[in-house]
């Protein structure tokens, strides 16, 4: 391997590096907002006088269900299709939420 590789190869792990955690924030973020909705649908009837969430308290909650929870695995180990997964999952529970809120 000579230097030029070397330093491409750096820069390719370093660029791979961003787009994984740029990604990892996205999905926190998405994951944050489908947990405020719900909250706000839910808990208030419940609790009265519960506190809305932020968007920093909601992070946290999914961050400690994350560790709590299993991990889903994915038989296919197709890229795409565990990023569609990603993407996809917490909108159809912020979907089942919204239809059954329409019964509350």
């Amino acid at each position: 391997m000579n230097e030029k590789e070397a330093i491409t190869g750096f820069f390719v792990t370093i660029f791979g590096a961003v787009i994984g955690f740029s990604f990892i924030a996205l999905m926190m973020l998405i994951n944050a907002f489908v947990l405020i909705r719900l909250w706000a649908w839910f808990i208030p009837a419940i609790f009265p006088n519960a506190p809305l969430l932020t968007y920093p308290t909601a992070m946290g909650i999914t961050l400690i269900t994350g560790m709590l929870k299993g991990k889903t695995e994915i038989k296919d180990n197709v890229g795409w299709k565990r990023l569609g997964l990603a993407i996809i999952l917490p909108f159809f529970t912020l979907g089942i939420g919204y239809i059954v809120k329409s019964f509350i």
